[in-house]
């Protein structure tokens, strides 16, 4: 990666995010998925060994709203990889993955599945920010991953594992058709209660400028190189059930202070980089270590 199309995406990243909240404090990059692999929605991360780690996003470029303070790794620990393709394609990618003492996913009814472990994603496409809630999530949405186990929630929406949560009118749940998704969980035989678990929640979707109960009035995003879009991630995780007084022990996010689940103005930030702009898979390891992106992450923290 050069040094100097790396430090111009940073300026281009800056000069539109600023209204927005960035818990990195400069914002995300989305890489664009190469042409030759093929995206696989099983929950597992085959498909992104090209992807350049020096741009997954850890818990140390993320904030915490619950408590304020970031968990220990024996807690919880996330990496997010987030990807993006050009028209005809035209949709963002991600991988999650996540690392949990305890799995905590009792809860029945699927309004309330932040209480538990669960993902949230919220989506701005058109980086128009304001409030969404009203009108119900037209200009911007929140979507939720869950993992599926015996005894807890599913819902009819595609495989159901990705859906549009809280005041979201159902009509608009025609989305998930668009929405390739599943989340993974092991070990073998995992449920709620089980301890020491991996979960891997994996996605691609269009997005929209805007979403409306039917398709034909709804308009989609074209995705271009060098745009930035609003995109929020946020994990909830719990350590205790509902049932037993408490609920959502964390809540690790991408944006810099608590909102985005109302207001697009507390958004974070995702650059599209294309192909080149970002070094593939194994020629990674070495290609920026100490140097370029290592150095330009560093100057922020001065």
């Amino acid at each position: 990666m050069r040094i100097c199309a790396v430090f111009g995406v940073l300026l281009l990243a800056a000069s539109t995010c600023f209204a927005h909240s960035n818990a990195n404090g400069f914002g995300y990059f989305a890489l664009e998925w190469p042409s030759d692999v093929t995206y696989v929605a099983d929950g597992e991360d085959g498909d992104w060994a090209w992807y350049d780690p020096n741009f997954i996003v850890t818990p140390d470029e993320m904030g915490e709203v619950v408590q304020q303070v970031i968990p220990d790794k024996s807690d919880i620990d996330v990496s997010i990889r987030t990807a993006w393709s050009q028209a005809p394609d035209n949709r963002i990618y991600g991988f999650v993955r996540v690392t949990d003492d305890s799995l905590h996913a009792a809860e029945t009814d699927p309004e309330n599945g932040w209480y538990e472990d669960d993902l949230e994603i919220i989506t701005d496409g058109d980086h128009s920010g304001g409030p969404y809630r009203d009108p119900n999530q037209v200009n911007a949405q929140q979507w939720t991953m869950h993992v599926q186990v015996p005894g807890g929630y599913s819902t009819p929406y595609g495989n159901g594992t990705t859906w549009l949560r809280k005041d979201a009118d159902p009509a608009k749940q025609w989305a998930t058709a668009y929405i390739e998704a599943d989340v993974s969980l092991s070990p073998p035989g995992a449920t709620h209660g089980s301890t020491n678990v991996t979960l891997g929640y994996e996605f691609a979707m269009p997005l929209w400028v805007n979403l409306e109960n039917d398709e034909a009035s709804t308009e989609r995003v074209v995705l271009q190189p060098g745009m930035t879009i609003g995109l929020t991630y946020q994990l909830n995780e719990a350590d205790t059930t509902p049932a037993e007084g408490a609920a959502r022990t964390h809540q690790l996010v991408t944006g810099d202070v608590n909102g985005a689940h109302r207001d697009q103005d507390f958004a974070s930030d995702f650059t599209l980089l294309t192909v080149g702009e970002y070094t593939r898979g194994s020629d990674a390891g070495t290609a920026v270590e100490g140097s370029t992106w290592g150095k330009i992450k560093a100057t922020f923290d001065e």
